[in-house]
Order: C-alpha cells, then structure tokens, then sequence
C-alpha cells in the first residue's frame, strides 16, 4: 500500500488533487483509515492515475472523465469519446492556423503604415442592385456553432425534395443585436426553381463588400459597410446577409 504522499509522487500529482478526485469520486483510494483519515493507494490505481492524467492533456473535463471511466461505460462509447475530442482538437488547430494567419497580415500591415488600426481599411465598399433570390431556408435561435448542424438539414431536405440549387449559401441575420450563443438566423441554400423555394430573398440595392479570411474576423467587414453607409447619404434598410464563397 502506498501512502497519499507516496502516490503522489509515484504519479507526478499533487496531494491536493488526489483528495479533490476522491471527492468527487473519479479515483476512490483503495482504504481510508478510519480514525486518521489518512488514504491508502496500491499499485493497481497508477494505471487510471495515468489515464486520468493523458485524458486531461487531451482536453477533457474532470466530470468527462468520470462518465468516461465507469465501469459499466461500454468500449464503444469511450471509444466515441476520444474520436470526438480529436476532432474538436483538429478544428482548435485549424482555428489557430487561421488566427495566426491573421495576425502576420495585422503585424505586416501595421509595419507598413505605423497605424494598428489600418487593416480595418483594406475593405473595399460597393452598391450593387441585387435581384430577388429564390431560396430553401430554416430560421432559427441558434450558435454560430450549430451552422454545419442546420445546414446539413438544409441540404438533406433538397436531395430529399430534388431542388434545384444554384450553389449560392448564405445566411441572414434577424435580431437587431448579436448574441454568438443565441441570435435569430436565417440559413439559405440559392435556388434555381422559384417554385420549389421556401421563401425569397428580396432584392434592391445592396452595399456589398468581400471579407477574406475566419468568420471570427466578419466583425470588420460589417465595421466597414456601417461606417460607410452615412459617409454616403445611405441606412441599413432590411437585415444583413452573408454570403459564402467558400465553405466554412
């Protein structure tokens, strides 16, 4: 039996720590003296000290552990797990590639001009008169997060239904403030039929300008148009839109 402070140090964890995951019941010790209080660990708890240890480097809270790790919890289910967490840590990576992408170009531009601020003017601003646009769409409170969700629906309900898709995708935002977490968006597929759309888009005309680069980054772009818009006489008359050039 090793001792708290034996274990401890066997396993590169604070006693602290050990007296927390006992506590909540991810690794019990194997005897508690009953007078002391003291905990008592054997050599079989190392191995799910160290699985409990990688799981955390991989990003995993303490509770997912926990779920993770009880006995009853099928083979298949942890395996489902992991192959989730990976793919969570591969859109983090592509993430971070995009925001450092981002910031050289803020670091370039900054050396060029002396100005921190001067990225904010490589938007270029047009009108143009945009027509009507048929199109397939579902409206909804949701996350920025739950795009590829909704329009995965989308894009099922139009194999389903046969429709003719122009391949334009968009989105259209209804509330007059942003929440990330919650606002009320509209996401649309182009449709070529007008018979087999859902709704239509309205034409007029339109201010339009193209942002390259992550969607963390639209902020910029909806910067640009709003500051233009009264250096031109113009107000915002319907709801904003985006649309996709590129797959998100």
């Amino acid at each position: 039996m090793l001792t708290i402070g034996q274990f401890s140090k066997v396993c590169c964890v604070s006693v602290k720590t050990l007296r927390h995951y006992h506590r909540i019941g991810l690794l019990p010790p194997a005897q508690v003296d009953p007078w002391t209080g003291y905990r008592y660990y054997d050599e079989s708890h190392i191995p799910a000290m160290l699985l409990i240890q990688r799981l955390k480097g991989y990003g995993f809270s303490l509770a997912e552990i926990r779920e993770m790790l009880r006995p009853d919890q099928p083979p298949q289910r942890r395996m489902d797990a992991l192959r989730a967490q990976r793919d969570q840590l591969l859109q983090r990576m592509e993430q971070l590639r995009l925001t450092l992408a981002e910031l050289e170009q803020h670091l370039l531009s900054f050396e060029r001009t002396g100005d921190m601020m001067d990225y904010q003017n490589r938007y270029q601003v047009a009108l143009e008169q945009a027509q009507d646009m048929p199109i397939l769409s579902l409206r909804r409170k949701m996350a920025i997060s739950d795009f590829d969700r909704y329009y995965a629906r989308l894009w099922e309900r139009a194999a389903r239904d046969k429709v003719d898709l122009t391949g334009v995708i968009l989105s259209i935002y209804h509330d007059e403030s942003f929440d990330r977490q919650c606002t009320d968006i509209e996401l649309a597929l182009g449709v070529g039929d007008p018979g087999q759309a859902s709704g239509t888009l309205p034409g007029g005309l339109t201010a339009v300008t193209l942002h390259t680069g992550p969607y963390a980054g639209l902020s910029d772009a909806y910067g640009a148009i709003t500051r233009w818009l009264p250096q031109n006489n113009l107000t915002m008359a319907g709801a904003p839109y985006e649309i996709y050039l590129k797959s998100r």
